[in-house]
Order: structure tokens, then C-alpha cells, then sequence
């Protein structure tokens, strides 16, 4: 044990290695607790908050729809691609 901390050598070795991973990884780490529920449920909360931008300032809504649907499939590849890739 020790000193003072109360911790074992494993897990203060653990806890160092926490600290040391990067807010990437640990939000990574965090991701993959999620199951398919939440990861829609996510989706529509963000839905919804962009309704909410869409009511707190139309002149979002006067953008040319033909802008709005090439971002909406640009922000689409990245995840489409790391969807349909296989792991060796």
C-alpha cells in the first residue's frame, strides 16, 4: 500500500494510466458503454436542438435546402465509412 493514499500499487498504477489517457480516448472509452438506445436517443436530442436553433433564428431556414442536404451528407461519411468498415 501506499502511504497516506489507501490505494493498493495496481491501483495506483491504474489511476495514473487514467490520468495519462488523452480526453479522446477516455470520451472513446465512455462511447462504447452506450448501447443502440442512447446512441438514438442521442440522435434526437440533437434533432432536437437543431429545431430549436431553426426557431430561435429563421434566417437559418432561408439557407438554400440544396446547402443544407450536402452538409447533412458530408457530415454522413465519416460515420457511413466507419460503419461499413470490416476489421481484419
Amino acid at each position: 500500500m501506499l502511504p497516506d493514499s489507501g490505494r493498493t500499487d495496481a491501483a495506483a498504477a491504474e489511476l495514473k494510466e487514467d490520468e495519462s489517457m488523452g480526453t479522446l480516448s477516455e470520451l472513446n472509452r465512455r462511447a462504447h458503454r452506450m448501447g443502440i438506445i442512447d446512441v438514438k436517443l442521442f440522435a434526437v436530442s440533437a434533432l432536437f436542438l437543431g429545431l430549436l436553433i431553426a426557431k430561435l433564428f429563421p434566417d437559418v431556414l432561408a439557407l438554400n435546402s440544396w446547402l443544407l442536404a450536402l452538409l447533412s451528407i458530408a457530415s454522413a461519411v465519416h460515420p457511413l465509412m466507419v460503419l461499413s468498415r470490416r476489421d481484419a
